[in-house]
């Protein structure tokens, strides 16, 4: 049970040093040896956990997408969907544990990792399943886009507390209304405010 544990435990050095040197400089300019530098531990047990800085970033990703996923369920469930309180004090919560992860990720951008392509196509996999719309297609890709926009827009903001649900309906909204030429009418603006703001 302690191999388990300490190997958790490096685990998670290797990354928070990987996470750390990220923020730094771009993947490409990272080194093994500067991983071992700033992490207590040595080349073997390095490559005990991973096979190179790529898998961490994968292994990260996957973890990211992971806890995303959950988030996502969690924030349209039944219990927290209808209560935006509720809901941005769930992703608030998120955002603070997984910013500096998501940051990291967000410059890494290869084959294997991606978060917003990958993330993106999580999206648009999930509104198709469950989409029998003629243009679900595109509804799909720009939903997901709008979404991954807004969510890259809140990681690297640096304002403590948002508003997510209001700000996903506000977006739709101001895109609806200004496809349909419907932006400066304020009775229709008045009327889908207070029906779907709360």
């Amino acid at each position: 049970m302690k191999t388990n544990i300490q190997y958790e435990r490096t685990d998670k050095a290797i990354i928070n040093t990987f996470t750390r040197l990220l923020q730094k400089k771009p993947i490409d300019k990272i080194t093994v040896q500067e991983i071992l530098d700033e992490t207590p531990v040595n080349r073997a047990t390095f490559y005990t956990h991973f096979k190179d800085k790529y898998e961490i970033a994968e292994r990260m990703q996957a973890q990211v997408l992971d806890n995303i996923k959950s988030l996502s369920f969690l924030l349209f469930s039944e219990e927290y969907g209808h209560s935006h309180q509720k809901s941005n004090k769930i992703f608030n919560e998120y955002r603070a544990e997984y910013r500096e992860s998501l940051l990291a990720l967000l410059k890494v951008k290869t084959d294997t990792v991606d978060v917003i392509r990958f993330w993106a196509n999580d999206i648009r996999k999930e509104y198709l399943s469950s989409s029998h719309s003629e243009t679900a297609n595109i509804e799909a890709h720009i939903y997901s886009n709008i979404i991954t926009g807004l969510m890259t827009y809140t990681i690297e903001s640096n304002e403590s507390q948002l508003d997510i649900m209001n700000n996903i309906i506000m977006i739709l909204l101001n895109v609806l209304l200004k496809t349909l030429s419907l932006e400066d009418d304020k009775e229709v603006n008045e009327l889908l405010n207070k029906k779907l703001l709360k």
